[in-house]
């Protein structure tokens, strides 16, 4: 809920600075002079980016801010930090406010506007200041923090030690060797995906109806419990599939 208000907020300022600079200024009209020879209050319409550049890129930069949205969205999806979080939420603020001027006045705001050391610097708003600020702060904040980025990488849980399954009482045995492991990967619906790869390693795959509640004993045993109507696929390598029964788990199991 934070990071919301945060955007609101900074939606909020910016169109509202905007909107208070066109009605006292006016587009092109006279400069207001804040600090004399230093920092002045302007009014342009600007329907590229900063400089001057890619003037007239309107639907360009619409559907690049679009773009950046999804993945920003993605990013504060993956990432639960709550820094990372905040400085992400003020990116979007301002990426929503220039995004807000371009679709309906096909142009942004700019009206911030400063000389230093005697070099016009190009104009910009409050939107543009929340973009580069919280920008260069998350570069620096994933800098100083570099394990933020690993949560963006699937992470299975493993289990290392010797890993075997009793005898089926068909004759065949489904050991796992030693140096296998147990992968439990749960997906984003909250489901277990459980099955054997070529490899060695435990996967427990379910039906879309059923549930997997899958868990290892301290002897290395595999139970694999199913709810519902959901049937767990077993296999091994070269060993081909077997289809796995609630009921002969137990029996197996007691």
């Amino acid at each position: 809920m934070v990071y919301f208000l945060i955007i609101v907020a900074a939606v909020a300022i910016d169109q509202l600075s905007k909107n208070a600079v066109l009605n006292a200024i006016g587009v092109g009209g006279e400069p207001i002079a804040v600090i004399d020879g230093f920092f002045y209050i302007t009014c342009h319409r600007n329907s590229g980016a900063a400089w001057g550049i890619f003037q007239g890129g309107r639907y360009f930069f619409i559907v690049l801010t679009l773009i950046a949205l999804v993945f920003v969205g993605y990013a504060m999806h993956k990432v639960k930090d709550a820094k990372f979080r905040m400085l992400m939420s003020l990116f979007v603020g301002g990426a929503i406010g220039n995004f807000v001027d371009r679709l309906i006045h096909g142009g942004v705001v700019d009206f911030l506007d400063f000389y230093i050391f005697g070099y016009n610097f190009p104009t910009f708003n409050a939107a543009d200041s929340y973009i580069v600020v919280g920008a260069f702060a998350l570069a620096f904040y994933l800098m100083v923090n570099k394990d933020i980025l690993a949560q963006f990488e699937k992470k299975p849980c493993t289990e290392t030690s010797g890993v075997t399954q009793a005898d089926s009482g068909d004759g065949s045995d489904s050991g796992v060797p030693e140096s296998d492991e147990i992968s439990c990967d749960m997906a984003e619906s909250g489901e277990v995906d459980c099955g054997v790869a070529e490899s060695g390693e435990v996967d427990s795959g379910i039906a879309e109806s059923g549930e997997v509640d899958c868990s290892v004993a301290e002897s290395g045993e595999v139970s694999c419990d199913v709810a519902k109507s959901g049937e767990v696929g077993h296999g091994t390598p070269g060993s081909g599939s077997r289809q796995g029964n609630p009921g002969a788990e137990r029996d197996r199991d007691g």
